[in-house]
Formats: structure tokens, C-alpha cells, sequence
């Protein structure tokens, strides 16, 4: 999301990401980033397949080494 940075405080908002994952991934890793002093709270987080090929949040790039070969 570095495109559309959250900074300062916000009201209680939405915010989606949207990734292609590598057929036969059994794992998936996630996190946040806070820099400097704060808070991150999370409500709901919530992971889905719609087995359709999603336009991805950061427009047409591809996703790279997603098999983690080097």
C-alpha cells in the first residue's frame, strides 16, 4: 500500500489489498508497518479466494519471485 499511505489519525476506515497467489500455495504471510510512534488496531481481517483473477490494488504489475527461487 506504499501508493496510498495511511499517516496521521484516521477515522475507522476500509482498506483492501488485492494479490495473486501461486497455485498450490498452502501459506500465507502478512503484516503491518508502523513507522515512528502510534497505534495499529485491526477490527476484522479477513482472507478470501473468489477463484476469479482479480485485478490486483497496484494496477497491472506482475507479482515476482513468488516462488521464492533466489
Amino acid at each position: 500500500m506504499q501508493d496510498r499511505a495511511i499517516s496521521g489519525t484516521t477515522d475507522r476506515m476500509r482498506y483492501e489489498v488485492v494479490l495473486r497467489r501461486p497455485k498450490g500455495a498452502t501459506k500465507l504471510a502478512y503484516g503491518a508497518l508502523l513507522t515512528g510512534m502510534g497505534q495499529i488496531r485491526f477490527d476484522v481481517l479477513e482472507f478470501t479466494d473468489d477463484g476469479t483473477a482479480s485485478p490486483m490494488t497496484d494496477g497491472e504489475k506482475e507479482p515476482t519471485n513468488v516462488g521464492f527461487e533466489k
